[in-house]
């Protein structure tokens, strides 16, 4: 009998939450040209508030603002805009959940390619403003994202078409981590590149641009705690040529 009501219990105490999905599509746009990174939802059903950040190369991308106010509540006050992202805030003024199609852009970022065959991944990310979706249940959801990469090539032309990461990049996580004095950030290529890891602050600042030469095969980056200024959590990207990819570390003192 016992056994009955603790699983009883347990069943009323576990709830299924649905899952949303924040997107941007990849696009390859010419050097000077000016063009919008949409940015969209899936499984936005009954939704009260949100709030995200977005981020991306500052010396390949320049921030025009932004446009394209698809989602009712969305207005130039619900951002903040920084030279390499911005922050977005939103809340359902009824209160009583908004539903939009699979898809649909809520707004679009309108940005300017400045450098010339380089790449910039467009990311949604926890800094500064923590990635949080509530319905009108009061439930978080879970969410998931999904960053677009922009390529910057001389003649190209804009295209909406998806952008496949380059396979023969991996990026492994650092170990350890957290860490205390240094950390080794794995890296695989296919073939010899050049590549930059950068890091920022989880508050968006940038902290350190590392020039890399990588060779076929295994690459193992060291990171000092030096590099740093204070201990916390930040993030640090790998950018080549054909590939973007964003991942956390935490220092400690």
């Amino acid at each position: 009998m016992r056994r009955i009501i603790a699983m009883l219990l347990i069943g009323c105490c576990v709830q299924s939450y649905a899952q949303m999905t924040i997107f941007t599509d990849s696009q390859q746009v010419e050097q000077g040209e000016t063009f919008t990174a949409d940015v969209k939802v899936t499984g936005f059903n009954n939704i009260v508030s949100m709030q995200f950040s977005m981020s991306w190369d500052a010396d390949v991308l320049e921030l025009i603002g932004v446009e394209n106010f698809e989602l009712e509540g969305v207005r130039d006050d619900r951002f903040g805009l920084f030279i390499d992202g911005l922050r977005f805030a939103w809340i359902d003024d009824n209160l009583s959940g908004v539903t939009v199609e699979d898809s649909t852009t809520i707004f679009s970022v309108k940005l300017k390619a400045l450098s010339v065959d380089d790449v910039s991944s467009i990311e949604i990310t926890d800094a500064p403003a923590v990635i949080e979706v509530v319905d009108v249940n009061e439930n978080f959801l879970s969410v998931t994202t999904e960053g677009g990469t922009i390529t910057v090539g001389e003649g190209s032309t804009t295209s909406t078409n998806q952008y496949e990461f380059n396979e023969t990049v991996s990026l492994g996580d650092n170990r350890p981590n957290p860490f205390f004095e240094q950390t080794t950030i794995p890296v695989e290529v296919a073939q010899d590149q050049v590549g930059t890891l950068k890091i920022w602050s989880i508050d968006g600042k940038a902290i350190n641009a590392v020039p890399l030469k990588l060779t076929r095969g295994n690459n193992y980056i060291q990171l000092s705690s030096d590099l740093f200024p204070n201990a916390g959590v930040y993030y640090y990207q790998l950018l080549t040529k054909n590939y973007a990819k964003t991942k956390k570390l935490a220092v400690l003192r």
